[in-house]
């Protein structure tokens, strides 16, 4: 008997279902000094083998979401266990993760659909059971890797997303949007300079004169609270306990107006996160948390800087490279932002003092962090009202953060017309998500026009050009027109985008297009076997490696794709009889 062999190999981990590794009540701390947000699955104990595993995959997966999400997300939740209540009164065993089977989802996607409720909520409702099980199936492979999600439940629902594409904001209302904040941005900046301006003039003359500060000057005012609070304004019960204070703070503008002085508020933060969040396609929550450091010179290209942030539930860093070389780009724009919030840093938690959007917190025990979603928009809701910002409708703009991510990127996606750039921008894993951010009816109106435009240059081609109702018939003989491509001579650089002694961009496009539609019959193809005669002339008639650098290719498509497929006899004899009667084609150059 061979002895046992000892082995290396590292087993995996099973992660039992031990109660005490998952939270009962799962809490999310989003800001200091704000209630924690409390979900309690103990509602869901009658399945003591399956509500902890739940709780725990909930907060893994919906740790970084808004709070409006995991309340959606929690309903979800509630909604499935409603349902495996009904399975298990109805006799069916559910009470391990083995029972969670994909003939119980698709039940559960019937079960949703006979309820009263309007097509996207049933998938909504699908959608959240899926992403808590693929969390689970993730976290604990030994309990419920086992569980195949069905999907495709809903087939209605994706026409209803076309019919409701996602809220962004057009090209003029978008231009008018950055111009307003623009302005914002150059008057915050402006208040600023303003303040350490005074603030320094001020240090200067109590040096000089060997006197205390005295409020009534803004540059002394400046000048006390930047000795005896860090040059943050003190709360406002704090600064109610001294009148005289208080009542200068008040004679200046208020703690709004004194503040713009020193560091940056929430009404001064809108601005710079509409033109960062318009520029580098972050989602809202991501934006918020962008760090001081986010900003890095292009080592390869001069005057270029990566924009780098991390975003919730992605594989790694989203990045994008932009130019610094304008006073609105993002790295200017970031370089402004350090030094307002560089008075807030020393004031904000530990694990906030990295982040770029600080603020002056109004409770809690930091005086100074992250500012909230809830005060950003209110800040971007009242920029937009002081500008009078209003949408194509004529109606008063109605506008959030979430709305810059799918503008930039259709915007993006109608300057290039290329989706895999878009979706790479965007760091989608999938391009179905990028077509759901770029799909609108104007998109919709320019792939019309694409596409007839498209069909009309086939069209010519086949044809011909369109003939003058009166004179002489006009041969198609120029090189812009030769055969229906963009130059006769595809190597001499006349077309758009060519350059002389490389193949023209354009050459070959009509016959490889997909849409390429050729009716069956002996006018359209009589073009055809035009072209054929043509092209076996110059092939006699040029040095063999021009015509198979450049001719070839056609010829192989019209031999072995196109003509295979008109299997008519009398359409073919027709169409010969017609090939002699067309205009002549264009002489090949045979140099």
């Amino acid at each position: 008997m061979s002895p046992r062999r000892k082995t290396y190999a590292v087993a995996e981990a099973v992660v039992a279902s031990d109660p005490d590794l998952e939270p009962i009540v799962v809490r999310f701390y989003d800001q200091p000094g704000r209630p924690p947000q409390v979900f309690d699955f103990v509602e869901f104990a009658d399945f003591p083998q399956l509500f902890r595993a739940f709780a725990g995959a909930f907060r893994r997966h919906h740790d970084a979401a808004q709070r409006v999400t995991r309340e959606g997300a929690f309903g979800g939740i509630r909604k499935f266990f409603a349902f495996l209540r009904e399975q298990r009164a109805a006799g069916r065993v559910i009470s391990e993760p083995g029972h969670l089977t994909t003939e119980l989802l698709k039940e559960y996607a019937a079960w949703l659909q006979r309820r009263s409720l309007a097509l996207r909520s049933q998938a909504h409702y699908y959608g959240i059971t899926v992403r808590i099980l693929g969390e689970l199936r993730r976290s604990r492979p030994a309990l419920f890797g086992h569980i195949a999600v069905p999907r495709r439940q809903f087939p209605g629902v994706g026409r209803q997303r076309r019919l409701h594409p996602m809220p962004k904001l057009d090209t003029p209302t978008m231009r008018a949007l950055r111009d307003a904040a623009w302005k914002e941005v150059q008057a915050v900046w402006a208040d600023f300079c303003r303040g350490q301006t005074l603030l320094a003039e001020a240090v200067e003359r109590l040096e000089w004169e060997q006197r205390p500060p005295d409020p009534r000057n803004l540059g002394e005012l400046l000048v006390y609270i930047e000795r005896e609070h860090g040059g943050v304004l003190p709360s406002l019960s704090n600064a109610r306990r001294v009148p005289s204070m208080y009542a200068m703070i008040e004679r200046h503008g208020g703690a709004e107006a004194v503040a713009r002085y020193l560091y940056a508020t929430p009404e001064t933060l809108a601005p710079f996160a509409i033109l960062i969040g318009a520029d580098t396609f972050a989602n809202s929550d991501a934006l918020r948390l962008f760090r001081r450091d986010c900003v890095r010179p292009d080592p390869l290209f001069e005057g270029s800087y990566l924009v780098r942030w991390h975003k919730a539930r992605s594989t790694g860093e989203q990045q994008r490279q932009l130019s610094g070389l304008s006073p609105s780009s993002v790295p200017r724009l970031v370089e402004r932002l350090l030094a307002l919030t560089q008075r807030l840093v020393p004031e904000a938690g530990a694990d906030e003092r990295q982040r770029l959007f600080l603020c002056r917190l109004r409770m809690g025990r930091q005086r100074s962090g992250v500012v909230a979603d809830h005060a950003l928009l209110a800040a971007c809701r009242r920029l937009v009202a002081r500008h009078n910002l209003r949408g194509p409708d004529g109606a008063p703009l109605h506008f959030h953060l979430g709305m810059l991510r799918p503008t930039g990127l259709t915007l993006l996606y109608r300057q290039r017309g290329d989706l895999l750039g878009v979706s790479r921008a965007a760091g989608h894993s999938s391009l179905g998500v990028t077509v759901r951010h770029v799909l609108d009816p104007e998109t919709e109106r320019d792939h019309d026009r694409l596409i007839a435009g498209r069909q009309d240059a086939l069209a010519r081609m086949i044809d011909g050009p369109v003939q003058p109702a009166e004179g002489a018939t006009e041969p198609i003989g120029l090189d812009s027109q030769a055969m229906g491509f963009t130059c006769g001579d595809p190597v001499a650089g006349r077309g758009p985008r060519a350059r002389p002694g490389e193949l023209c961009p354009e050459w070959l496009w009509p016959f490889t297009d997909l849409g390429l539609v050729i009716p069956n019959d002996p006018h359209h193809l009589a073009r055809v076997l035009q072209l054929q005669r043509h092209l076996r002339e110059a092939w006699h008639q040029m040095r063999s490696e021009r015509f198979d650098l450049i001719y070839r290719p056609l010829l192989s498509l019209i031999d072995d794709d196109i003509l295979p497929r008109f299997t008519d006899v009398k359409v073919l004899q027709e169409a010969e009889l017609l090939v002699d009667a067309l205009a002549p084609l264009p002489d090949l150059v045979t140099a």
